[in-house]
């Protein structure tokens, strides 16, 4: 629900997902939210979870690889991250593209801390695997890379306005 300039974040994230490249973006949202969140660009959708709240992320992104599986889409790469990043994280995805190899995930790394977006191999995870991201991609062991990116944003953690307006101060200040 957190506004991003003059959009939703979600839509900042899908928006800037599209611009590295990622063909098809769902944003899952609770019921009811699509309204207060707006417009999606092209190439995004909107994705309802009804999954149990007490799943967290890991809820939305059953819900998520659920509503792929109903409509047939079959994708051999997910990236996966959460809209409490900022937007500006989807810049590392082209590197962990480039780097993950025969790799079954791609995690970016600034300084000592893994973040997000992670790129995993859809295969990689079951459908139904109600786990944290972080647990299913331990479970990978040495088929996950990690790579250390110059990206401090895939660390951002925004979870009120304050956060939002401290981060989108800094971006400002580097432009």
């Amino acid at each position: 629900m957190l506004a991003w300039g003059a959009q939703s974040l979600a839509s900042a994230h899908a928006e800037a997902a599209l611009d590295v490249g990622i063909g098809r973006v769902v944003v899952v949202v609770r019921e009811g939210w699509t309204e207060a969140l707006g417009t999606l660009p092209r190439g995004a959708d909107w994705c309802i979870s009804r999954e149990d709240e007490s799943l967290g992320p890991a809820g939305s992104l059953r819900a998520a690889r659920r509503a792929l599986a109903r409509e047939g889409a079959v994708y051999e790469w997910l990236a996966i991250g959460p809209v409490d990043v900022s937007p500006e994280a989807w810049a590392v995805v082209p590197e962990l593209v480039h780097r993950v190899g025969t790799h079954d995930a791609a995690k970016p790394r600034y300084d000592a801390r893994n973040g997000h977006p992670v790129l995993v191999r859809a295969s990689a995870l079951a459908i139904e695997d109600t786990r944290p991201l972080r647990t299913q991609l331990s479970a990978l062991g040495e088929r996950v890379i990690t790579v250390r990116v110059g990206e401090r944003a895939v660390l951002c953690d925004m979870d009120n306005p304050a956060q939002v307006r401290e981060v989108l101060a800094a971006k400002s200040q580097r432009t």
